[in-house]
């Protein structure tokens, strides 16, 4: 099984790369992994293909059997990273307690 931290060292390259930043990443029991990023300027789909191929460079899909899901963080999910935060810096957000 793949862990976070070996996605997170490969995808960090390329997400900086590309002018983003890292938010999170969640691998199940199954080996389905989900890496979430963000830009300032926003994510477009070109972006996650880019972030995809360059990690399955890494991962070998016969060999560790996984299933790769690479997205925007959002903007239903919560902040997870104070780049999210300037990011929507003057910007109305919702508020749970």
């Amino acid at each position: 099984m793949i862990s976070k931290e070996e996605i997170r060292k490969v995808a960090e390259s390329k997400i900086k790369q590309l002018d983003g930043f890292f938010v999170d990443v969640k691998v199940n029991i199954s080996n389905a992994i989900t890496l979430f990023y963000d830009r300032m300027d926003g994510v477009q789909v070109e972006h996650c293909l880019e972030v995809s191929k360059h990690i399955e460079e890494y991962f070998d899909r016969d060999i560790q059997d996984y299933e790769l899901t690479v997205c925007s963080a959002g903007l239903d999910n919560p902040f997870m990273v104070d780049q999210q935060y300037h990011k929507n810096n003057g910007k109305e957000v919702g508020v749970l307690l």
